[in-house]
């Protein structure tokens, strides 16, 4: 099946460069007949949803009777995406598709995913080729595989698409949604957990030879981030390994994610034993600094420096914590979205909501007067993206760039995904220093404006309260994975670090004896999150349980997490119509600007229009 999925990969993906149009990368996939009967055929013989197919008892799976979102609820999240694909459970459509008429990636654009984005999609705009590859000639994904993850997604189903293999397989041997198969999440992800099942090595390493992060570059994403990579930097084992002798979430307590967190709520919890903190003691975050990344983001932890931000998570869950209410609730009266606005999180980033607050011209305020991408902003972070790709938007203004000369993305930009950062690592690229620093003289967000959203985030809000600079800046005096310096990044967080609470151990290893988020309970990811799915394994009132009595999106509150954002669903919540439509006249994305989010990308699939082919093949 493996060789009918790469020769059907092979045949039905042929992107080329057509011509630039506005200085993005204008991407057409291509889609051969014969090939399309292959699609159909492969579609045939992998029915199981891409949750579904996640295992009889996956991640997604093991989320409940029914795939990863659906577990969170009788109608879950994802469940939604259930009856088809990944995201086609979205929609009667494919896994993008299924997005809905004009699904998620599919409004992204009127071709794929990728091209999808637009004639200078999200993705797409990242290059002249598909969403990784467009963050260079070794792109981000594209590194991950020749027929990377959005690349995969391409071809085949959502899962499939990903590649001959899963999403996370075509990293390895095994698949990241196969992995998540008989096992839990990330443990399903292969024998071992998330990353280890990623490969046999550490997490990056586990990524494999040319692994997710690794095939970002010639080395691994993190070790591309330096002789010391993120992951890598994380330490001298695997990513998850790193969280420790523990779980990730595992370690984060005996109970759940953010439970697990710590006694008290999510950024409490990050307290003596918090999540990061209990990730390790040397830990991820704590390479970020003296201080931990989000400790360096202030006197006090990630949550807890963020203080009544994240402190606002309240004595609650993590979410729920935010709030009296749920995460997105807690936000505000309304959902997460709108939440953001006079009090929530992001609120607090600013007068305005999440984008708003974060600053007159930030990262999610630019967002604000105009589209998803444009609506970041006449020069912000997807509006960077906006005249020119998403990485290259980020370009000469945009959220990377703003981040700095060679930003993030913008270092994605002429090189590839970890190269293009920089002759330095990952966040070095983003500028002559680490990420933080690469952003710019001021703070991660703050490169990205004058009050990016950090900076925004600065004198008042959540990375404000951070440190009195920036989010990545209060991590340390050095950039961000500098600023992972000494101590771990969630480290400061507690005394042992968010990574290096990872462990000595594997990185889902790290994560317990069992999956990445098994660790975090006794059961699978989401399960381990507790006697129920995810959200619910969260606690008695689990993370997104926590955000509401319901399943995920609903559990954020009387409504669901998006829906929170909407009258109806996550995608559908965002609005009144689909995902990306929902973004419509006044939904999360939507709100970004005039018109929806992805759905102002384009009006069609994500996917191949020609997927819709193949959307009445049962997936089961």
């Amino acid at each position: 099946m493996r060789h009918q999925v790469s020769a059907f990969t092979t045949d039905i993906l042929y992107v080329h460069h057509v011509g630039l149009l506005s200085g993005a990368a204008v991407f057409y996939i291509s889609v051969l007949e014969a090939s399309l009967q292959t699609l159909v055929q492969f579609q045939a013989v992998s029915q199981p949803a891409v949750i579904g197919r996640l295992g009889s008892t996956p991640c997604i799976s093991g989320l409940g009777s029914t795939p990863f979102i659906s577990g969170l609820g009788s109608t879950p999240f994802i469940s939604g995406l259930w009856s088809t694909p990944f995201l086609s459970g979205l929609g009667s459509t494919p896994c993008l598709s299924g997005l809905g008429s004009t699904p998620f990636l599919s409004g992204l654009g009127s071709t794929p995913c990728i091209s999808g984005f637009g004639s200078t999609p999200f993705i797409s705009g990242l290059g002249s080729t598909p969403f990784i590859s467009g963050l260079g000639s070794t792109p981000f994904i594209s590194g991950l595989v020749s027929t990377p993850f959005i690349s995969g997604l391409g071809s085949t189903p959502f899962q499939s698409g990903l590649g001959s293999t899963p999403f996370i397989s075509g990293l390895g041997s095994t698949p990241f949604i196969s992995g998540l198969g008989s096992t839990p999440f990330l443990s399903g992800l292969g024998s071992t957990p998330f990353i280890s099942g990623l490969g046999s090595t550490p997490c990056i390493s586990e990524l494999g030879s040319t692994p997710f992060l690794s095939g970002l570059g010639s080395t691994p994403f993190l070790s591309g981030l330096g002789s010391t990579p993120f992951i890598s930097g994380l330490g001298s084992t695997p990513c998850i390994s790193g969280l420790g002798s523990t779980p990730f979430i595992s370690g984060l307590g005996s109970t759940p994610f953010l439970s697990g967190l710590g006694s008290t709520p999510c950024i409490s919890g990050l307290g003596s034993t918090p999540f990061i903190s209990g990730l390790g003691s040397t830990p991820f975050i704590s390479g970020l600094g003296s201080t931990p990344f989000l400790s360096g983001l202030g006197s006090t932890p990630f949550i807890s420096g963020v203080n009544s931000i994240i402190s606002g998570l309240g004595s609650t869950p993590f979410i729920s914590g935010l709030g009296s209410t749920p995460f997105i609730s807690g936000l505000g009266s309304t959902p997460f979205i709108s939440g953001l606005g006079s009090t929530p999180f992001i609120s607090g980033l600013g007068s305005t909501p999440f984008i708003s607050g974060l600053g007159s011209t930030p990262f999610l305020s630019g967002l604000g007067s105009t589209p998803f991408i444009s609506g970041l902003g006449s020069t912000p972070f997807i509006s960077g993206l906006g005249s020119t790709p998403f990485i290259s938007g980020l370009g000469s203004t945009p959220f990377i760039s703003g981040l700095g000369s060679t930003p993030f993305i913008s270092g994605l930009g002429s090189t590839p995904f970890i190269s293009g950062l920089g002759s330095t690592p990952f966040i070095s690229g983003l500028g002559s220093t680490p990420f933080i620093s690469g952003l710019g003289s001021t703070p991660f967000i703050s490169g990205l404006g004058s009050t990016p959203f950090i900076s925004g985030l600065g004198s008042t809000p959540f990375i404000s309260g951070l440190g009195s600079t920036p989010f990545i800046s209060g991590l340390g005096s050095t950039p961000f994975i500098s600023g992972l310096g000494s101590t771990p990044f969630i480290s400061g967080l507690g005394s042992t670090p968010f990574i290096s609470g990872l462990g000595s151990t594997p990185c889902i290893s790290g994560l317990g004896s069992t999956p990445f988020i098994s660790g975090l309970g006794s059961t699978p990811f989401i399960s381990g999150l507790g006697s129920t799915p995810f959200i619910s394994g969260l606690g008695s009132t689990p993370f997104i349980s926590g955000l509401g009595s319901t399943p995920f999106i609903s559990g954020l509150g009387s409504t669901p997490f998006i829906s929170g954002l909407g009258s109806t669903p996550f995608i559908s919540g965002l609005g009144s119509t689909p995902c990306i439509s929902g973004l419509g006249s006044t939904p999360c994305i939507s709100g970004l600007g005039s018109t929806p989010c992805i759905s102002g990308l384009r009006s069609t699939p994500f996917l191949f229009q020609s997927i819709q082919n193949v959307n009445q093949i049962p997936i089961s």
